[in-house]
């Protein structure tokens, strides 16, 4: 090989490294990459059903005794709730049955031993939790129930009947959201949104709605007008996140 060969060659390779090495960063830009970004929705309501739940609690010198006391007055309830406010048997459920001793426990005496606790009667409590769909009747029943021999009024939660459409759109919005995002931030950074490749919902989250607790003494001192009840408002969020091939501009 002449000089002037060899002189052309190496001239050529250091130029073909030259624009391997100036061609690589934007053959690397050019090449699609992922691009994810989460939406948010949120979807607020006004309950429409109420989970109240309520109980009978008796004490008697022997279990039979403060069974048939404690069923004489749950019947009560259940006929109540059904007859005067059309509550359907599928919307009454017992949560919590129990049938507990009672014991009397002697103070003990410094040189002298303290006799076994006696037994002196038993508790039945029985509790029921009802679904209330008609919520202008929530203050009456309450004040009814507590009228009728419910003496544990436990607690009063609220939810709606149309979650599923409420989810639904939330995740309308969360997508929505999520695609706004997304094109704001290809149009400030400079890149084009592609194809999605994938969609991935994350938490669902109902929000807590305000539960009350009551004390039957002091609804049944209130004989003049039903309890009064505040409803709130619920909400529910949705997360999707999506992502995107992309491509820088």
């Amino acid at each position: 090989m002449s000089h002037s060969s060899a002189a052309y060659l190496r001239l050529f390779t250091v130029f073909a490294v030259l624009l391997a090495v100036a061609a690589s960063p934007a053959q690397a830009w050019e090449k699609p990459f992922r691009f994810s970004i989460t939406g948010h929705g949120e979807v607020k309501t006004e309950p429409d059903i109420a989970y109240l739940t309520l109980g009978t609690q008796t004490r008697e010198k022997t279990a039979a005794e403060a069974l048939a006391a404690n069923t004489k007055a749950m019947r009560a309830v259940f006929d109540l709730l059904k007859s005067e406010f059309d509550i359907a048997e599928k919307d009454m459920a017992t949560s919590n049955f129990a049938i507990t001793p009672v014991y009397e426990r002697y103070p003990q005496k410094p040189g002298h031993p303290t006799p076994p606790p006696k037994l002196v009667a038993y508790d039945v409590s029985n509790t029921l939790t009802v679904r209330v769909r008609d919520l202008e009747k929530l203050g009456r029943i309450i004040d009814a129930v507590v009228r009728a021999g419910a003496n544990r009024v436990q607690g009063l939660s609220f939810g709606v009947s149309n979650r599923s459409k409420l989810l639904d759109e939330a995740r309308r919005k969360a997508v929505a959201d999520a695609k706004a995002r997304a094109k704001l931030y290809a149009e400030a950074v400079g890149f084009a949104l592609g194809p999605v490749v994938e969609v991935r919902e994350g938490g669902v989250r109902p929000l807590p709605v305000r539960r009350g607790r009551f004390m039957a003494k002091a609804m049944m001192a209130e004989a003049a007008a039903p309890v009064p009840v505040a409803r709130g408002e619920q909400s529910v969020r949705v997360d999707v996140t999506i992502t995107w091939l992309a491509r820088s501009e």
